[in-house]
């Protein structure tokens, strides 16, 4: 995720995505700051519950900075 970390000053996480648990993975590698909405029935915890698990080390599969396909360690 860092090879844009350039263009991007922040991220948003619609409501539709925010219970995507890899779209929370994929925002704990990001270096920028990341909003999670809240869901699409108005619920504000899912938000909350999203902003947990993003800010936990994760592991999946993505491309390095070599353009290898690997796995990357976030730190949260």
């Amino acid at each position: 995720p860092q090879f844009v970390a350039d263009l991007v000053s922040w991220a948003a996480i619609g409501a539709r995505t925010t219970e995507s648990e890899a779209h929370r993975e994929l925002a704990s590698g990001l270096s920028t700051p990341v909003g999670f909405c809240n869901d699409s029935r108005g619920e504000w915890k899912v938000a909350v519950d999203a902003v947990r698990a993003s800010s936990a080390p994760h592991a999946f599969l993505s491309v390095s900075k070599q353009g290898i396909a690997g796995i990357v360690e976030t730190t949260g």
